[in-house]
């Protein structure tokens, strides 16, 4: 398992991973996703099994308020498959560490 910050190359793969979650509109869900990759504020890094197929993500957006900024997760999931297996620690891990200190720290 692995944690690679989501890109263009990836879209399809988080296309199908959002539409796990939310259901409704694949064309919707793709534009919603191109902006996800777009958006400074916002980030989705995604797990890649053994065979580099995404198996879940977690996207945050970065958050300025008055007294502060903070990171909110908009959205996690991990397919059924690799649930029960500890991928959402893994996965939440992608917030905390170098590759995702900008939710948490300031971007």
């Amino acid at each position: 398992m692995k944690i690679v910050e989501a890109n263009n190359e990836q879209l399809n793969s988080l296309i199908e991973l959002l539409y796990k979650v939310w259901g409704g509109n694949k064309a919707v869900l793709k534009e919603e996703a191109k902006l996800i990759l777009e958006r400074r504020n916002e980030k989705c890094f995604l797990l890649l099994d053994e065979e580099n197929t995404a198996v879940g993500f977690i996207e945050g957006t970065l958050y300025n308020s008055v007294d502060q900024k903070y990171g909110y997760v908009e959205g996690w999931y991990v397919i059924p498959q690799f649930q029960n297996k500890g991928c959402l620690l893994y996965t939440s891990d992608a917030a905390d560490d170098n590759r995702g200190v900008w939710v948490w720290g300031g971007g």
